[in-house]
């Protein structure tokens, strides 16, 4: 199920999309036009950003969302979600990474309570053609509990490094969660954070 606003994929776990509450469609919508964005030979990139003062920026959006639920006895519900894709552009540049490396982590407390955390530990992708890794270096989590044996868990990654080939590092700050929390007959709660959106910076390394 696809969003035609925020253009998100949820896997099958709503019908509404849990950011603008718009309905879900069935198809996915059209990908915008590629015949505008270009592909930059790696030292060509360099330049570029050695023009913006050796820093560019690029606000990313998650374009699918990925989902998941787990019960165990008696009461136990643990709810995992993640950006499985995010994708932005600085002007006719195109980011477009993946999600390929995903933690998780399930804790219970006394009597019935069960948290679920996922994160994203690991990005790869494309920088205007030019192949990036990012790795999750600062990750947190919450967990909540409401009457009756209800807890949510909820675990998102702020912040993660990386580089560009061997001349340009790149640093990613989630700037936005997307949350939300579900339960089941009869104690069973479930709880989702992801990466919504961050800004992602280019910079020459030292």
């Amino acid at each position: 199920m696809y969003c035609a606003v925020c253009k998100c994929e949820f896997d099958g776990w709503t019908d509404t999309c849990p950011i603008c509450m718009t309905p879900l469609v069935e198809a996915q919508p059209p990908e915008p036009a590629s015949s505008t964005m270009s592909t930059l030979p790696y030292q060509d990139l360099v330049a570029l950003v050695k023009e913006n003062e050796g820093q560019l920026t690029i606000d990313l959006t998650a374009a699918e969302v990925g989902m998941q639920k787990q019960r165990a006895f008696p009461y136990l519900g643990y709810g995992f979600a993640w950006a499985k894709r995010m994708q932005g552009a600085f002007e006719e540049n195109p980011a477009n990474l993946i999600a390929t490396e995903i933690g998780t982590d399930k804790k219970r407390s006394f009597p019935y309570f069960g948290f679920g955390f996922s994160w994203v530990k690991k990005l790869e992708g494309q920088l205007s053609g030019n192949h990036v890794t990012l790795i999750a270096s600062q990750v947190k989590r919450e967990a909540k509990q409401n009457f009756l044996y209800l807890g949510y868990g909820y675990a998102w990654t702020c912040e993660m490094a990386g580089k560009c080939g061997d001349q340009l590092k790149v640093d990613f700050v989630i700037t936005d969660i997307g949350r939300k929390k579900e339960r089941g007959f009869p104690y069973f709660g479930f709880g989702f954070a992801w990466e919504n959106k961050g800004t992602l910076t280019i910079s020459i390394a030292e």
